[in-house]
């Protein structure tokens, strides 16, 4: 999801959008929305949150805001522009597990061979660059992830 907002973005080249390819070609059935114009529908009466998304002024942050909000209120898949697209969605939870899966977050790091990254303060952490999850779940309502 790439936003263009007050001129923050005057250019985007076109190399930054190589990996989109990878997502649209695997996931057909999935739509692109275009997140300041989806936030102002969705949140536009909802003034702490749709005020706090246009005060943000570091990019990174308006873009973690905006996919935690995208997905509690409508769920679907979140991912960034420099992410490739290795399997297609449908097969990212076993077949007998899909009814019941309602968030799926990759592994950043896991602290399993005892050995500690230095700069991490936990033994695990969960990537954020691409995130699905059903609407309205709990993890997203109370921010854990953030």
């Amino acid at each position: 999801m790439l936003l263009k907002i007050r001129g923050e973005w005057d250019y985007i080249h076109k190399t930054e959008l190589e990996n989109t390819r990878t997502w649209l070609a695997l996931n057909q059935g999935y739509i692109n929305k275009r997140g300041y114009e989806f936030l102002k529908w969705r949140f536009s009466n909802t003034s702490d949150i749709f005020r706090t998304y246009d005060n943000l002024h570091n990019v990174g942050m308006r873009s973690d805001f905006l996919r935690y909000l995208l997905l509690e209120a409508e769920g679907g898949v979140y991912t960034e522009t420099d992410t490739i697209a290795l399997k297609p969605i449908d097969s990212w939870t076993p077949f007998h597990l899909r009814d019941n899966t309602r968030l799926v977050i990759g592994t950043e790091y896991d602290q399993r061979d005892g050995r500690r990254w230095e700069d991490l303060p936990h033994p695990w952490q969960f990537a954020q660059w691409t995130i699905a999850s059903a609407p309205r779940h709990p993890v997203l309502q109370k921010g854990q992830i953030a």
